[in-house]
């Protein structure tokens, strides 16, 4: 399998975000969506590339988060014949079986805040509810192969089912918000995980993937650098996070 970083980027706020597209002769895996209103912008990509939305065989959803499945049913409406891929967890909030937990923190935030932060905030909730639900048609589970060299693997905390890809022909790993890399070092993510002692285990599952080169981070892109020592800076500051908590 062969594959090719995306840039996506957010027309209001400027954000990029990166997903991937996994490729043989028979095969076109693309791993998450974008923001809504993007399938322009992915049909551009591909078009770069020498595909098309109907060439896509498989969408892989990491998660639910609205910056991953944004796109998701725009794609889907023009090529109904592929595949949506997730874990059996994050299905049930992109399927609309369970409310986004982005829209629930944010909402319970919101009770907090005063003035422009609740101005923002409002705005902000009222925009996830407007994001597709859709069906999933195949559930993965943790080191199962979507082909026969891109393997799953479970990286929760971020959110509750969310996975990462291993593409072991090329020491990849397809992080998607698994890792976010900021000013050349993973960030600690504080206030986007639900849950900080999963996202610890996240980082350890990662750091313990042999023979890792290269990691494809959905917000900041590739890190082909200081792997280890990144992901150990990143553990020992999770690590502090926790002590503190516990205190």
């Amino acid at each position: 399998m062969e594959y090719k970083v995306l840039s996506l980027t957010h027309k209001q706020t400027q954000m990029t975000v990166h997903p991937v597209i996994i490729f043989n002769d028979l095969e076109l895996i693309l791993c998450d969506t974008g923001y809504p209103n993007q399938l322009l912008q992915i049909e551009e990509e591909l078009n770069k590339n020498n595909f098309s939305i109907k060439d896509i065989t498989k969408i892989v959803i990491t998660h639910h988060d609205h910056d991953h499945i944004g796109s998701l049913k725009s794609i889907k409406d023009k090529n109904n014949d592929l595949k949506i891929i997730s874990s059996e967890i994050e299905a049930e909030y992109i399927i609309g079986a369970k409310p986004s937990l982005r829209l629930m923190q944010i909402q319970e935030k919101i009770k907090t805040l005063t003035g422009k932060e609740k101005e923002f905030g409002l705005m902000f909730s009222n925009y996830l509810k407007t994001i597709e639900n859709y069906p999933v048609d195949k559930f993965v589970k943790n080191g199962e192969y979507i082909t026969d060299d891109l393997k799953v693997i479970f990286t929760h905390g971020h959110s509750p089912g969310h996975i990462s890809l291993l593409l072991e022909n090329h020491n990849l790993l397809i992080a998607g918000d698994a890792l976010i890399i900021e000013n050349d070092k993973f960030i600690n993510q504080e206030e986007l995980v639900f849950d900080t002692k999963n996202f610890l285990e996240s980082i350890k599952i990662i750091k313990e993937i042999n023979n890792v080169d290269k990691i494809i981070c959905y917000h900041g892109g590739a890190v082909e650098t200081d792997i280890n020592n990144k992901l150990n800076e990143l553990f020992i500051s999770l690590i502090s996070i926790i002590i503190l908590i516990n205190c």
